[in-house]
């Protein structure tokens, strides 16, 4: 057991060095990012493609491409960021799921079963009078 929980706190410091989460998905910030960079590069793109479009002064069918270029890479970016945001909030539900499950006692193995001492059917039953004799002695105390 504490091997176990020895291995998961070294994951857990070199996740944190990587800057990764425990459960692998990217930080929140990185999502924000890349998700305002996304949208930047969509929108400059558009812009100038719009600009040669309308055929304002300077701007040429190679301002065109290089918008569309912006809003394929701005697009792919938006994407990575919705993409990372659901696998964050999957994890963080399959983790809060984990909590609430009650984990199971693991079964014995039958060399713990071997040393549990075996009662017969009479010790069992001299172990439940001697019981009852202790409850009878206590209410008669208490009256």
């Amino acid at each position: 057991m504490e091997e176990q929980k020895k291995e998961e706190l070294e994951e857990q410091k070199t996740d944190a060095g990587k800057g990764g989460r425990k459960d692998g998905t990217v930080p929140g910030r990185s999502l924000m990012l890349m998700l305002l960079a996304g949208l930047y590069l969509v929108y400059t793109g558009y812009t100038l493609c719009k600009n040669v479009l309308d055929g304002a002064e300077g701007s040429g069918w190679g301002f065109f491409a290089a918008g569309a270029i912006f809003i394929v890479f701005g697009a792919g970016m938006l994407i990575q960021a919705l993409k990372g945001y659901n696998a964050r909030a999957r994890a963080d539900r399959e983790a809060q799921a984990e909590e609430e499950t009650p984990e199971e006692e693991p079964l014995p193995t039958p060399e713990q079963q071997e040393k549990t001492p075996k009662m017969s059917i009479s010790e069992r039953a001299r172990l439940v009078n001697s019981s009852e004799e202790e409850d009878d002695a206590e209410e008669e105390e208490l009256s």
